[in-house]
């Protein structure tokens, strides 16, 4: 979270932020912390300071506890804030924390120089560099994560105390406001009149959102929740001997009717994986709420262009009840996304409801736009939007503090409006493909997406996209334009292209979106198909989440940028440096056979090197494709996805990957990612070849159990984007790992155990 704080006078910030009631007066708080003494052990501290804002009636209807010794029991990570602000009637029991009721975060720390997360120094970095002074600024970042998380807000507060010393910080999704720091014993006045007054402010002035109330146990609400995850599926016999359907398929052939059926039961099966989605969200102790959605009547809308000309659009508003979020976005910076299993309230029926903080700038159209755009251009395995809009007024502000002296500075925070999206199909996940060959049908499917309608540079392509019954995963953003709308990063750092990861400001391109799209792939063949890989943790390690640390900046680590420039996975197998292989099999004599993917990948790798290659060669970055050069006028008339016509791909005696490496062959390679075609017709030409396809190949997750790595979705706001492999005693973006930046990027000389 580098330069994402904001530092501020704690008047300023307590008059901008904190109303005082109009109808009643604030006491005098002279004198209230006298009995706290300085250099004591931090729960003698937090000890003496509970007891004197009790006495004094600091938080009339509220009460602040010490929750430091009992974690949130619905905390699966086990972390644990100090302590917490909590409305009487939402007290937890035995001072256990419970991160879904907590008002205000405290934390406690006994030093009140080394344990200040920030300097106030005059010509020193207000993020204090040192380690034990990162430690904590990632603790409280982390608290701040689980309550944003886990609770509807617009903002929240925490209020940090070392020793005499206290700071109070506003979190919001573009950064934090943080007070300079301020001796609450000699001056209390500023922290008792914050929590005073924070203790007389309506909930949507605590930073609750309004537009998500919670449902009780008891109402129509949480039983009608109860009944849709407990709804039996359909037989097909039951199907067949209703009046529905005898009526419906009365002029239908025996034939017509078979297919209707085989459609029918699909439909059932598919809203059962969904209604299973949605009672594994009832469990496990999570609130239920209702929420709503405004949306536009206008389905084109686009928040980069205003017209005056006419009224504003008439918005309808639609009720939705959710759990436990099917995904939750880490950190409390960035967009914030929230994927949900939802019943609308009206219709009864499972839908994904997305709920996101959008940035806020113009030029950017809003996800629901597009998605509407490609929905009504027919695009195939696009999610059907139902609606979408923006969540009342509600706008981040942190951004519109940030100063530097230095007049041609640029602001890096960015504005983020809230936002919600609701879509038609609820779809699984990748991981549960049945076979090798299914995974990369599954892949071709996903692929059509850019048939002759790629318009939009995706910019986060990820694994949970890629779905049958295609739903775009909650990560996504497909507001990600051509053109470089914002100069960040943004993305999933496991799947963004070496480019990508190696220049945070590159615009985003479809030779990137091609290449996430092989890593996601790649993801999943590790881990549920035979290879020679005999540690897929190190692997998945080492290729997907290692970075090179240099100043303070990541970039692609050492594995997947030798695998992009040279067009080979090297692992390590018994001390000896080999291709990663994949293999199964023989039924007939359980010999190893060599897997079809192989031949995938070892295609794919030598598009890619070859890309890397001919792009350095010309020494300049990888150019944006311009509308007229993404259609292949050859193949312009031909559909690789419907057709049962041979499909042009090179002759398989002179793939790229047995050609010669030359400057000339290079660019001839390079420019089958010039288009989505080349890739989509190679591949539905191996998903055709049914005779050389395994139809058991999938084995068991190889990926340990205990496996500390997983995906980290990457924004602008992040100055540590990989991903956390450690337990979350704090937050990863103040975890750096170390990574040798001295490795040799020579493929033989840098072989990793994997």
């Amino acid at each position: 979270m580098d330069v994402k704080f904001v530092p501020r006078d704690p008047e300023d910030f307590l008059k901008s932020f904190i109303e005082a009631p109009t109808d009643k007066t604030e006491p005098c708080w002279d004198g209230v912390f006298d009995s706290v003494l300085g250099g004591v052990k931090e729960k003698d501290i937090s000890h003496a300071m509970l007891k004197c804002i009790k006495i004094s009636d600091v938080c009339p209807g509220y009460k602040v506890l010490n929750t430091s010794n009992k974690a949130d029991k619905h905390d699966e990570s086990g972390q644990n804030v100090d302590g917490g602000l909590y409305l009487n009637a939402e007290k937890p029991k035995g001072k256990r924390n419970y991160w879904f009721h907590q008002r205000v975060s405290f934390g406690w720390k006994r030093s009140d120089t080394k344990d200040d997360p920030f300097d106030d120094t005059p010509g020193c970095a207000f993020e204090a560099p040192s380690e034990l002074r990162k430690k904590n600024r990632g603790q409280i970042i982390s608290y701040a994560s689980e309550v944003l998380m886990r609770q509807h807000r617009c903002f929240h507060f925490t209020v940090v105390i070392f020793d005499l010393y206290t700071r109070i910080i506003r979190w919001d999704r573009s950064g934090a406001i943080v007070t300079r720091r301020f001796n609450y014993k000699d001056d209390p006045r500023v922290l008792c009149s914050f929590l005073w007054r924070f203790c007389h402010l309506s909930d949507d002035k605590q930073g609750y959102d309004p537009t998500a109330v919670f449902v009780e146990r008891g109402t129509p609400d949480f039983a009608a929740m109860v009944r849709a995850s407990k709804k039996k599926l359909k037989t097909r016999r039951r199907v067949t001997k209703s009046a529905r359907w005898k009526e419906r398929t009365r002029s239908m052939t025996s034939e017509e009717q078979k297919a209707e059926l085989e459609r029918v039961m699909l439909d059932i099966k598919r809203e059962d994986y969904a209604r299973q989605c949605f009672a594994e969200s009832l469990r496990g102790g999570w609130p239920c709420w209702k929420v709503s959605v405004d949306d536009s009547c206008d389905d084109s809308e686009d928040s980069s262009v205003e017209d005056t000309s006419s009224p504003p659009a008439e918005r309808s508003t639609r009720w939705f009840l959710v759990c436990k979020p099917y995904f939750m976005a880490q950190g409390p910076i960035g967009r914030g996304t929230r994927g949900y299993i939802a019943l609308d309230c009206v219709t009864r029926t499972f839908m994904f409801l997305k709920d996101a903080w959008r940035v806020d700038a113009d030029g950017f159209e809003k996800e629901g736009a597009v998605l509407k755009a490609l929905n009504n251009a027919e695009v195939r395995n696009i999610p059907t939007v139902i609606c979408h809009g923006d969540v009342q007024n509600q706008h981040t502000i942190t951004h519109e503090y940030w100063s530097d002296p230095d007049p041609d500075a640029q602001n890096p925070m960015k504005g983020h409006a809230h936002y919600r999206l609701v879509e038609e199909e609820v779809g699984c996940s990748l991981s549960r493909f049945d076979t090798g060959q299914f995974l990369l049908k599954i892949a071709v499917d996903f692929l059509e997406e850019f048939r002759g309608k790629n318009t939009y540079t995706h910019g986060d392509i990820e694994r949970l996209e890629l779905s049958k019954c295609i739903r775009p995963d909650p990560r996504l953003d497909i507001d990600q334009q051509l053109k470089a709308r914002q100069p960040d990063r943004t993305g999933t750092w496991q799947f963004l292209s070496a480019f990508s990861l190696n220049d945070a400001f590159k615009p985003m391109c479809l030779q990137d979106d091609l290449e996430s799209f092989f890593h996601v792939l790649l993801y999943e063949a590790i881990r549920f198909l035979p290879s020679n890989s005999p540690n897929v943790a190190a692997f998945m390690t080492r290729y997907f989440d290692d970075a090179i640390c240099d100043d303070g900046k990541y970039s692609c680590g050492p594995a997947k940028s030798e695998a992009m420039n040279f067009g080979h996975i090297y692992i390590l197998v018994d001390g000896l440096g080999k291709d990663l292989q994949f293999h199964f099999f023989s039924r007939r004599d359980r010999a190893q056979v060599p897997h079809p993917l192989d031949e995938v990948i070892e295609e794919l790798l030598s598009w890619f090197g070859a890309f890397y290659r001919h792009t350095k060669h010309l020494k300049k970055s990888p150019r944006h494709l311009t509308n007229s050069e993404r259609t292949d006028p050859q193949f312009a008339n031909i559909d690789p996805f419907l057709s049962n016509a041979p499909v042009p791909v090179p002759d398989r005696s002179i793939r790229r990957a047995k050609l010669a490496i030359t400057p000339e062959t290079d660019a001839d390679t390079a420019a089958l990612l010039d288009s989505h075609q080349p890739m989509a017709r190679f591949m539905t030409d191996m998903c055709r070849q049914h005779n050389v396809w395994p139809s058991d190949d999938k084995v068991p997750d190889r990926l340990t159990s205990n496996f500390k790595g997983g995906l980290k979705r990457i924004s602008e706001e992040d100055d540590d984007p990989r991903p956390s492999k450690r337990t979350r005693t704090s937050h990863p973006a103040t975890e750096v790992d170390t990574v040798d930046a001295s490795l040799a990027h020579s493929p033989k000389d840098s072989v990793q155990e994997c």
